[in-house]
């Protein structure tokens, strides 16, 4: 195959995370092949089967990466940001697509590239990843270790209801019962000599008050204060009543 028909099979894409690739040089005539790590944001040429084949900036072919057995050495600057443990080497797919699913840098979208493409064709697929552009799905934040949750509260016994005070009925209204329940304090006994009239109800009436004397009683004799006549003629003057003053000079 032609190197300009190769090259327009390919489609451009910018790599999201660091990734592992093998790369090429040329060297004492001959072509050389290294492993090395191509910095997110890079761009590329990729395959039907989103596999990186050309760095956009220098042109280098680029080839599956070779995952190396046991302690391996990163030689060269290393970018902010840069983590061994979170570089990418990717796999080819099992078949050729026609339109490869990418994210959208600009509004952080998916878009669906035809293969081939330079991305004025792009337009939103049809079937998009069942999760947001954003989702960090290949390498996720590390979890801190959280609390120790904290114990599932029991349930605890229901706190006693406080004895509920006894209605206490009038043991002297009509129909009141003989002896009265529990816990009711007993009637209280009038004063002797307080007790109310039968045929006192308790309602005040608009009735002058009368002294009713009890038959046989005899009357205290009234005592008259110093300066009190006892009675007056018909000009109003005090009328004297013969009885000496008891506290005259």
């Amino acid at each position: 195959m032609q190197i300009p028909g190769y090259l327009r099979s390919l489609t451009p894409v910018v790599l999201r995370a660091d990734a592992q690739v093998t790369n090429h040089g040329y060297s004492a005539g001959s072509a050389t092949a290294f492993q090395a790590v191509l910095q997110a944001g890079t761009a590329v040429l990729v395959d039907s089967r989103g596999l990186p084949r050309v760095r956009c900036a220098c042109g280098n072919p680029l080839g599956e990466p070779v995952i190396a057995k046991g302690q391996v050495t990163h030689r060269g600057e290393r970018w902010p940001g840069y983590v061994p443990a979170r570089i990418l080497a990717i796999e080819p797919g099992v078949q050729p697509v026609t339109g490869l699913v990418i994210v959208n840098t600009a509004d952080n979208t998916w878009i669906e590239r035809t293969v081939g493409d330079d991305g004025g064709r792009d337009r939103t697929p049809d079937d998009p990843p069942p999760f947001e552009p954003s989702d960090d799905l290949l390498f996720p934040s590390p979890v801190r270790p959280s609390e120790p949750e904290a114990p599932e509260a029991t349930p605890s016994a229901p706190a006693p209801a406080e004895p509920e005070e006894p209605q206490c009925p009038d043991p002297s209204a009509p129909g009141g019962p003989a002896e009265l329940p529990r816990g009711c304090p007993p009637p209280m006994e009038p004063d002797p000599g307080t007790e109310a009239p039968d045929d006192f109800d308790g309602l005040p009436t608009d009735e002058p008050w009368e002294l009713e004397e009890e038959p046989g009683a005899v009357p205290e004799p009234t005592q008259v204060f110093p300066g009190e006549p006892d009675d007056f003629d018909e000009f109003g003057e005090p009328v004297d009543s013969g009885v000496p003053e008891p506290f005259a000079g």
